[in-house]
């Protein structure tokens, strides 16, 4: 199974071009948001007085959710999740390319390389195995449109994409998205996410929104 933060990478990439869909400009942020979730989910963090806590230093299993863990875990104090999606976004090098790497290593993207300027190099993720993410998107249609019960992990990843503005992508349509933002905002606050993660996540989401309006006006 993917992370959350893979899927939400895949949500925000365009098919085709391989490059991030416009209106996605905090991704990173969100990127470093959706890892303390999935450290969350492995019970590896908790909030206490509005501040994320290390509750348990042992490995994951997997490099990137360690080194995440470690960054965490080296501070001196708790600190809010604010905090924490600037500096996993500052401290974790290349998150956005390693994410990719990943999907790419798990045959769902392909990795091309491409000069942009003429001059310097870029690489470009486009979709080699389009079936995953449609399968994502599907589900997410239904769960938003048709109100088909979603199971946890689903409903963090959609609070994630809406804090993120990335229904835009997903629902081009206004009214489809209008009524789309308002199911994510009630599937957010729901029981379906146990009250543990869903007090990170609604800081997580409330730092990640201030982010997206800052920066938006820059």
């Amino acid at each position: 199974m993917t992370m959350i933060a893979e899927d939400l990478l895949l949500l925000a990439l365009h098919d085709r071009t391989g490059s991030k869909e416009s209106g996605t400009q905090a991704l990173e942020y969100g990127l470093s948001g959706a890892l303390i979730v999935d450290l969350a989910l492995n019970n590896k963090i908790e909030l206490k007085e509005e501040k994320i806590t290390v509750i348990d230093r042992q490995s994951t299993g997997d490099e990137l959710l360690d080194e995440t863990l470690q960054i965490l875990a080296n501070s001196e104090k708790d600190k809010e999740a604010k905090h924490w999606i600037r500096e996993i976004t500052n401290k974790v090098k290349n998150l956005q390319k390693r994410l990719s790497d990943r999907l790419v290593a798990e045959g769902i993207l392909i990795k091309k390389k491409e000069k942009f300027l003429g001059i310097f190099t870029r690489h470009r993720y486009p979709s080699i195995n389009p079936l995953y993410e449609l399968g994502i998107r599907e589900e997410i249609q239904s769960i938003l449109l048709r109100n088909k019960e979603p199971d946890e992990r689903k409903a963090l990843l959609i609070s994630l994409v809406n804090a993120c503005k990335i229904l835009p992508v997903l629902f081009p349509n206004k009214s489809e998205r209008k009524f789309a933002e308002k199911q994510a905002e009630s599937i957010t606050n729901s029981d379906i996410i146990g009250k543990g993660i869903k007090e990170i996540i609604n800081e997580i989401n409330a730092a990640l929104m201030l982010i997206v309006i800052h920066v938006a006006v820059l």
